[in-house]
């Protein structure tokens, strides 16, 4: 039998030796990123860890096909190594079809949007502050897209349930039930000048139903608000339309200062109206009605930036805080130091004392 760690280091062998291979034609991209990490256990522990991520991709294409394949790796003395992306999009005449393991992204938001039904990016759950990407998430997934205008489409998915492929050809009897896939669909278009999104998702697995409506337009700044509902798809009743309700909204500036520098602001929020609105102890299970999430971002020329990243969790009064600067001084190759650090006590969302309370992070990064 094949050890699990072994079995992913002979996936990333299968993919290099497959990259090594490919026709010059199709584009292989890599992105790796090393750090030394410095992380506090407890009052007077710390931890000092050397580790790197790395996505291996290849994506080839015709005039009406697309393919990507793509590997995340998390490095360390051993590799753990996971599918990212494995998908064929095709263009036929009026729609395209997308197959595979790819991301859709409905609804908006970098990281609280209530109209991502596919994903669930209406928590904290899953944002990882110090990534380049917020959010990040794939599923395996056939979608058809029809355009309908200049700026209206609509998109139909089916989600099926997850597979455990190691199970599944140790024992084919393990396939999953077909009850527990997902299927939905959005259309979108411009109204009064107004992006504006409707989307619906039904979700065998749970089963419920998810519904969400998104705006974004411009007025001064950039601006986005979205609504999404779940609701169970037996019995339902007033209380679960209150439980299952999140709001998201944000806003978005770049402003020029002088010729070489740029400043963006970005503030975003996720309410749950039905959430807690008061400070619960232990926090950790608690939904509470409000989270922020406020981001600085200060660039200079193509070499520099100055970035400033936060959750706040207003009702119990802590926050995360991530600081960072990069520098770029060959292309493809950055240097990156951050911060991370947490404001609150032991019963508060994010807590000080808590194991990586308080860390500091030193590397580079190479895109190629």
């Amino acid at each position: 039998m094949v050890r699990p760690g072994a079995r992913a280091a002979l996936a990333a062998a299968v993919l290099l030796a497959a990259v090594a291979a490919i026709p010059l034609a199709a584009d292989v991209g890599v992105k790796l990123r090393l750090f030394e990490s410095a992380s506090r256990l407890s009052e007077g522990d710390w931890a000092l860890v050397t580790l790197g991520t790395a996505r291996v991709s290849v994506a080839a294409s015709s005039e009406n096909v697309k393919a990507e394949v793509a590997v995340d790796a998390i490095l360390g003395d051993g590799i753990a190594a996971s599918l990212a992306r494995a998908s064929v999009g095709v263009r036929f005449p009026g729609f395209r079809l997308t197959m595979g393991k790819a991301r859709l992204s409905w609804g908006e938001g970098a990281a609280f949007n209530a109209g991502d039904l596919l994903f669930g990016s209406s928590s904290a759950a899953g944002l990882d502050l110090t990534a380049d990407a917020l959010r990040d998430d794939a599923a395996w997934l056939v979608a058809a897209y029809v355009p309908l205008g200049r700026f209206s489409f609509a998109e139909a998915v089916i989600l099926p349930p997850p597979v455990d492929v190691a199970a599944f050809l140790a024992d084919p009897l393990s396939a999953p039930d077909p009850s527990r896939t997902a299927a939905g669909g959005r259309v979108a278009g411009k109204l009064l000048g107004v992006r504006t999104e409707a989307a619906y998702l039904f979700r065998g697995a749970e089963p419920a139903h998810h519904a969400a409506v998104s705006l974004q337009g411009n007025l001064v700044v950039d601006w986005h608000l979205s609504a999404a509902v779940s609701i169970p798809a037996v019995s339902p009743d007033a209380a679960d339309l209150s439980e299952g309700l999140r709001l998201s909204a944000g806003l978005f500036h770049l402003q020029r200062l002088g010729d070489r520098a740029t400043l963006s602001a970005r503030l975003e929020a996720l309410v749950a109206p039905g959430g807690s609105w008061s400070e619960q102890e232990p926090s950790a299970s608690a939904v509470y009605g409000v989270l922020l999430y406020p981001e600085l971002a200060l660039g200079i020329g193509d070499s520099v930036s100055v970035t400033a990243r936060a959750l706040v969790s207003p009702v119990d009064g802590s926050a995360w805080l991530v600081p960072g600067v990069s520098f770029s001084l060959h292309k493809g190759l950055t240097f990156l130091g951050m911060a991370s650090v947490s404001t609150g006590d032991a019963t508060d969302s994010f807590a000080f004392d808590r194991a990586g309370g308080l860390s500091f992070l030193l590397g580079c990064a190479y895109t190629y």
